[in-house]
């Protein structure tokens, strides 16, 4: 529509750039949907591999627990422990939030 009105376009408008972008951007757009695509593979394939260690993790947390004990295997599930507990996550004893007041443990 522009093309066929050059005239009323002010001289400062590079049409020809202006349609050149265009076609650049076109060509950019296929290939970001199917960017978008590998993207959201990648995403799902990450989740299910984090799914698969948390869950190997757990299981072999429970077992520490259960074959643990007496076995000189106490100091490794302890260590273990402080990544399954169950307190809210990023609340520590001592910890101090953004203002520098003392957080409480939950």
């Amino acid at each position: 529509m522009l093309d066929q009105n050059r005239h009323v376009l002010p001289p400062t408008l590079d049409l020809a750039e202006a349609q050149r972008d265009l076609q650049h951007l076109d060509a950019l757009r296929d290939r970001a949907v199917r960017l978008q695509g590998l993207q959201g593979r990648m995403d799902d394939t990450l989740t299910a591999l984090s799914s698969d260690v948390m869950s190997a993790s757990l299981e072999g947390y429970a077992l520490l627990r259960v074959v643990g004990e007496g076995s000189g295997l106490e100091a490794l599930r302890q260590g273990m422990s402080a990544r399954f507990s169950r307190r809210a996550s990023g609340v520590r004893e001592g910890a101090t939030n953004p203002t520098g007041t003392a957080k409480t443990v939950q």
